[in-house]
């Protein structure tokens, strides 16, 4: 198995028209079982900060989490709660990355996870740090 970071990620976005997407598509042939190719939900997070910052169409990034999400080359950490950030993303408004920490902390046990400023007003799930 290997470990892929977002710029990797965003290589095979790229595909060959890049050299870090050349560089991203021969890395990923060493993968040669379904699955080794492991992205760590800090990896994906970071990718769906970049890919806002990029492509900036909501959609299209949905689609693109999705597709790695569904991808048979790869292996995410925490897929399930991935997937249902990805829904709570698709649905609402806030960032993935933010999207992704309020379902990871459910996931772990948090009841609320408490943000300050306006970030509690995105559909992401936060709750309000009152000051």
């Amino acid at each position: 198995m290997i470990g892929l970071d977002a710029n990797a990620l965003l290589g095979l976005l790229e595909q060959e028209n890049t050299t870090r997407g050349r560089s991203a598509k021969t890395l990923l042939r060493q993968a040669k079982n379904e699955g080794e190719g492991y992205i760590h939900p800090l990896a994906l997070a970071k990718l769906g900060d970049a890919l806002e910052q990029i492509l900036g169409e909501r959609t299209r990034i949905a689609d693109y989490l999705d597709y790695v999400l569904d991808a048979p080359e790869f292996t995410v950490g925490h897929a399930k709660a991935a997937r249902e950030a990805l829904k709570r993303y698709r649905e609402g408004s806030g960032r993935f990355s933010d999207c992704l920490l309020v379902i990871l902390n459910r996931a772990a046990g948090c009841q609320s996870t408490f943000v300050w400023g306006d970030q509690a007003g995105d559909s992401a799930g936060f709750t309000e740090l009152a000051g």
